[in-house]
């Protein structure tokens, strides 16, 4: 599920605020991603705004997945992002 979220992290006395876009479950598809994070990165690039995504999780959880996809036409971000730039 795709959820606007932040938490706070301590470090040396100071607060800090993280802000992250969502925590997805394993029922999501590649699709579903691309169009909820994916895109937007890539609109607010072409605008000339810096980008990234982060995939983080522990060993097995999906990450490499996420963003390389596999070779039964599941691209990943990574795919997705590129092609999208070049339709644009």
């Amino acid at each position: 599920e795709n959820t606007n979220k932040s938490t706070n992290y301590l470090q040396n006395n100071n607060e800090i605020r993280f802000q992250f876009t969502g925590c997805y479950t394993s029922d999501i598809t590649q699709e579903q991603i691309f169009n909820d994070i994916g895109k937007q990165m890539v609109d607010s690039c072409i605008s000339g705004y810096s980008g990234s995504i982060l995939a983080y999780g522990g060993t097995g959880s999906g990450k490499t997945y996420t963003i390389r996809g596999d070779k039964n036409e599941n691209e990943g971000l990574m795919i997705r992002c590129v092609v999208f730039i070049i339709k644009q």
